[in-house]
């Protein structure tokens, strides 16, 4: 028990990161594409791949806020 009290602050931790470095794919992602369509040479794909980034964002982040207690409160108690 005491080995999974240490494991889990790790790997949320792990997954913020991973999380962030994803949304930074996706913001240069986004940029490229419009640039890039501007000059007629969209990317294939990309809709995908930013809907898809935006699953791995979403859920990869909500350890880490969970942990610092960042989490959005929607009801009254």
């Amino acid at each position: 028990m005491e080995r999974l009290k240490t494991l889990v602050p790790l790997m949320s931790k792990f997954m913020g990161i991973i999380a962030g470095i994803t949304l930074m794919f996706v913001m240069f992602l986004t940029v490229l594409d419009v640039i890039l369509r501007y000059f007629g040479y969209p990317i294939t794909g990309v809709y995908d791949l930013v809907a898809l980034g935006g699953a791995i964002i979403i859920g990869f982040s909500m350890p880490i806020g969970k942990a610092r207690g960042d989490v959005l409160k929607l009801f009254k108690k």
